[in-house]
């Protein structure tokens, strides 16, 4: 039997035979203008997504706007009128609530104008009689709800008439009958000579509390 020759080891050359064409690597330039092409149709089409959903954001708030602004318009009107009513209604009730107060006395209004101008003196004129809830001191630093009549009056005579008879009328208020028990207060705030007229004019105050809050 003979013996095989070893198959004899083909080392590859150390460069491409340039004659081989077959042998050759594929060395064709690569086109790369439809890369570049595709890359920016796709910038272009993110752009105008970006900038199309922003303007329909804008449009969107565009509409919240006008409609918040409808509603606004609408609701302006409505608050203006209860604002008007809120007004009337506060006016009413404050009128209500002075018509209270004047008729909650000791004694009804008529009785107490009477009462007034029964006592006055003839040579006097009462000018007006007003009535106010007010919040009487009395002594020491203790305060209670109470009452405030201010009497204003015009008085005929000589300065001395005059101050006697109207010291004498203040004394009459603080004991008469129809206000004795509510009386906390009865003073003269005022004496004064109108030279046009040559009559004295007179303001007096009277403040009432509640015999149960004395």
């Amino acid at each position: 039997m003979a013996l095989r020759k070893p198959k004899k080891v083909v080392q590859p050359a150390w460069h491409p035979n340039f004659r081989n064409v077959d042998t050759l690597p594929d060395i064709k330039a690569i086109r790369t203008d439809f890369v570049v092409n595709y890359g920016i149709i796709l910038l272009a089409a993110g752009l105008l997504v970006f900038f199309l959903k922003n303007e329909f954001s804008i449009m969107a708030v565009g509409r919240d706007i006008n409609d918040f602004e409808t509603k606004i318009s609408e609701n302006t009107g409505i608050n203006n009128n209860n604002l008007k009513l809120s007004g009337e209604f506060g006016a009413l009730s404050k009128e209500l609530t002075e018509l209270a107060d004047f008729t909650n006395v000791p004694v009804k209004p008529s009785e107490l104008l009477l009462g007034f101008t029964d006592i006055k003196p003839d040579e006097m004129l009462l000018q007006s009689i007003s009535y106010a809830t007010q919040t009487v001191k009395l002594e020491g630093r203790k305060t209670a709800p109470g009452k405030l009549i201010s009497i204003r009056c015009a008085v005929n005579g000589s300065p001395a008439a005059v101050t006697q008879l109207v010291t004498e009328f203040v004394e009459t208020l603080q004991n008469l009958e129809l206000i004795h028990d509510s009386v906390h207060k009865v003073e003269l705030q005022s004496l004064v000579r109108d030279e046009a007229q040559g009559l004295f004019n007179c303001s007096i105050r009277i403040e009432l509390v509640p015999p149960q809050n004395k």
